[in-house]
């Protein structure tokens, strides 16, 4: 009221005593009540106001015109004609005036002339924004007193251009809609355009604001940001609420979290990294989405007590090596195959701007975790300190729950999903087993107890310790639990078992099956034989992924089952896959399927557990060294022929072929000869095959082969065999080993090796 009070003095001032002269009309009477000069009574020459008149007095903001200050605006909007006190109850947030504009904020113009005119002492007043000139009385789009419309910010988009650009220009973007306005935004002071897109005074409120930066809503625990993006209001007192974790850790602004609330440690809606409104540092070492997690996520970040190590899940990666063809809002197996878990539940994926593809998409850290919330399950807030808190497989920020079903993991690794149907399934068979994380499979899923997506071991993201792990490639990762004092203690390869590292261009072999360089990295041309080359960890039963026989800890594994990639009986495909020369010997008489199906090998398994191979050779656990065998073996001194006379003998499997005679004289022999010359094995004492050693049982005979240039499978039935057949390498000893010692005689010798007369002195050459 003091200007208005003034004016009054001054005009009473301004009455001439009696006798004067009468006063004259004023002109411009609207006009006046603000432009008090333009009143008539000032311009009289003849009297003096009692008050002074300063057309342009110095108030708190500068000098400026007595019509503009705020105290004449007051005069008014104290409630005389409209009652806006509102807009000076919270004055310490409302825009600011009495200060000069940041340098390089450029005015509009209109013919030369600013629109936006500064007081004397150029800075901002009441006037920069306010005349009652500048907008149509008439229109209805904005607030009239506004030096040009209003309508959709545009006055504040004039002067804070920078702020107008969108997320292209590191601002929060204008003109687009909402997915719903909530109606606390609206009753707060919250506008919107007409079409309900957001523009600045959605977030801002010039005059009344109870907040800082003039926003609607006090944004303190980013009240404001979650009214807008409710889906993301779980951070809130959740670890990645850095007002709780690391509330003095700045921004790239100098912000505080604990100042500017949760949201602003990451994201601000000006000034920011163009890609998300992003806040905090990037190295541009990863993809945009993973390289923001790195941002903390390092050695000297607010997060390096949770860093992913050097081994950790790929990033970058699309899903075709996975089989999986995605878009935003489903998934499909290209492969059609079938899992215990249902249908693909969509991710997202991210193209190489880090923004949500439609196709072709790739992986990041935020296609597993939703860094806005704790858990998958309802509510998504941790209970009590989030700093005490430790996440699991179901929390953790991860986006499906991934508790003891592992539902993240098999989401993607479709083909790996079978193991919850085995004893690889630590939830069937050792839930008290813990990874090198300290966890048991309920906290970490079962994929968890052999796999840990971060801080991995070794290769394939290991999750068992490997400390004095013997071995190289793949074979440390399942020693790590086949081995004494380990969850899989009972079933060890043991001292014999198959070589591996093999490289089978060196024998003369080919498979289908997989094979390994010795870091473990899959390589099919240079690679050799693993323990995942014949075993496929995942899986129970060959060519039946849905099969539950092997959902059970005392389940006992046979040559049908245990792991194996292809069956090992019956038709032993897994065996015969490498060893093709060997496949002869199926139907034959050294085919226990056809000869003894009830015998058992070494480990008390019959043929139809053990698999045709199975009855003579073990791949683990043989019962020597020496061609890996499965059987009993005679004690004769030589090596190779114990084997064979492990059942052709009078308690064995083959007593009723029992060679009346069948040592060779021990002499060492060296099989070379002409260009003729059939060159058998001949063996060292060990029983391998040595470039001089003795003849003995497999010099002569194939095992696996029932006639010599025949190389058919056996008709499935026991026969009696000849002087032409019989498991013999040759049938003609013209040119064979035996020719070089007993010349002509070598063929009867050869043929009848096993009779008493073959030996008599009469014959030409002595044995």
């Amino acid at each position: 009221m003091g200007v208005l009070a003034g004016c009054l003095l001054l005009v009473l001032g301004l009455f001439p005593s009696p006798g004067s002269a009468t006063r004259l009309p004023s002109a411009n009477r609207e006009c006046a009540t603000c432009h008090i000069m333009w009143l008539t009574e000032f311009k009289r020459k003849d009297v003096v106001p009692l008050i002074p008149y300063e057309p342009q007095p110095t108030v708190d903001t500068g000098k400026q015109d007595v019509a503009s200050t705020e105290r004449m605006c007051f005069s008014c909007h104290d409630g005389f004609v409209l009652d806006s006190r509102f807009l000076w109850k919270n004055r310490q947030h409302t825009h600011p005036v009495g200060v000069k504009p940041p340098s390089g904020m450029e005015f509009p113009t209109i013919e030369g002339k600013t629109l936006f005119p500064l007081n004397k002492d150029g800075k901002v007043y009441c006037g920069t924004c306010h005349s009652a000139h500048g907008v149509d009385w008439k229109q209805e789009e904005s607030t009239i007193f506004l030096r040009m419309n209003n309508d959709e910010s545009r006055l504040c988009m004039a002067c804070h251009i920078d702020k107008t650009g969108g997320p292209e220009h590191g601002s929060h973007p204008l003109f687009k809609k909402p997915e719903r306005i909530p109606p606390a935004l609206r009753k707060a002071g919250s506008r919107f355009a007409r079409d309900d897109t957001l523009i600045c005074q959605s977030c801002h409120r010039v005059h009344g604001s109870s907040s800082e930066r003039l926003l609607v809503v006090d944004n303190t625990r980013s009240g404001l940001c979650a009214q807008c993006h409710s889906d993301k209001a779980a951070v809130v007192g959740s670890k990645h609420d850095l007002s709780l974790m690391a509330p003095q850790v700045l921004n790239t602004l100098g912000g505080k979290p604990q100042v500017k609330g949760p949201c602003s440690a990451c994201h601000v809606p000006h000034k920011a990294d163009r890609w998300r409104l992003w806040a905090r540092p990037r190295d541009g070492k990863a993809d945009p989405v993973s390289d923001a997690c790195l941002g903390c996520h390092r050695e000297d970040g607010p997060a390096h007590k949770k860093t992913i190590g050097h081994i950790s899940h790929p990033v970058g990666k699309t899903l075709d090596a996975l089989g999986i063809q995605a878009t935003l809002t489903r998934w499909f197996d290209k492969l059609g195959r079938k899992t215990p878990f249902g249908p693909l539940q969509p991710l997202p994926l991210f193209d190489r701007q880090g923004q949500h593809a439609a196709r072709g998409g790739r992986l990041s850290c935020a296609t597993c975790h939703d860094p806005h919330r704790w858990s998958a399950a309802a509510g998504g807030l941790p209970p009590g300190d989030p700093r005490k808190l430790e996440g699991d497989g179901n929390s953790s920020f991860l986006r499906i729950a991934n508790g003891g079903d592992s539902r993240l993991c098999v989401n993607c690794h479709r083909d790996q999903s079978v193991v919850a149907l085995s004893k690889h399934n630590l939830n069937i068979s050792g839930s008290e087993a813990r990874n090198v994380a300290g966890q048991g499979v309920t906290q970490s899923g079962m994929c968890g107890a052999c796999h840990q997506p971060h801080k991995g071991t070794g290769i394939r993201l290991w999750a068992r310790s490997l400390e004095q792990v013997p071995g190289a490639g793949i074979e440390p990762l399942c020693l790590s639990c086949h081995r004494d004092g380990a969850p899989a203690k009972e079933k060890q390869p043991g001292r014999h078992s198959h070589p591996l590292h093999l490289d089978l261009r060196r024998i003369g072999a080919n498979t289908r099956l997989p094979l390994y360089l010795k870091n473990g990295h899959p390589d099919d041309q240079k690679g050799g034989i693993d323990c995942t080359t014949c075993h496929n960890p995942h899986q129970w039963q060959p060519g039946n992924p849905l099969g539950r026989a092997g959902a059970d800890a005392g389940v006992e594994g046979d040559a049908r089952t245990s792991f194996l990639r292809l069956p090992a009986a019956h038709q032993p495909e897994l065996c015969l896959d490498c060893h093709l020369d060997k496949r002869p010997v199926l139907g034959t008489e050294h085919d226990l399927f056809v000869t003894a199906p009830d015998a058992r090998n070494a480990l008390g398994q019959t043929v139809a557990e053990s698999g045709e191979c199975g009855a003579c050779h073990r791949v683990h656990q043989a019962r020597l060294g020496l061609r890996l065998w499965a059987r009993e073996a005679a004690t004769t001194g030589d090596a190779a022929a114990d084997l064979c006379l492990g059942c052709h003998r009078g308690e064995g499997v083959a007593k009723a072929k029992v060679p009346e005679k069948w040592e060779h004289p021990p002499r060492p022999v060296t099989p070379v000869g002409g260009l003729l010359s059939v060159l058998p094995p001949v063996f060292g004492d060990d029983g391998r095959p040595d470039d001089t050693g003795r003849i003995t049982c497999p010099t002569c005979h194939d095992p696996h082969q029932w006639k010599p240039g025949d190389p058919r499978r056996g008709p499935g039935k026991n026969r009696e065999g000849s002087v032409l057949d019989s498991f013999l390498r040759v049938d003609d000893s013209t040119h064979f080993l035996c020719s070089y010692c007993h010349g002509e005689d070598s063929l009867f010798r050869y043929k009848y090796f096993h009779w008493e007369k073959s030996r008599e002195k009469h014959h030409l050459y002595k044995p």
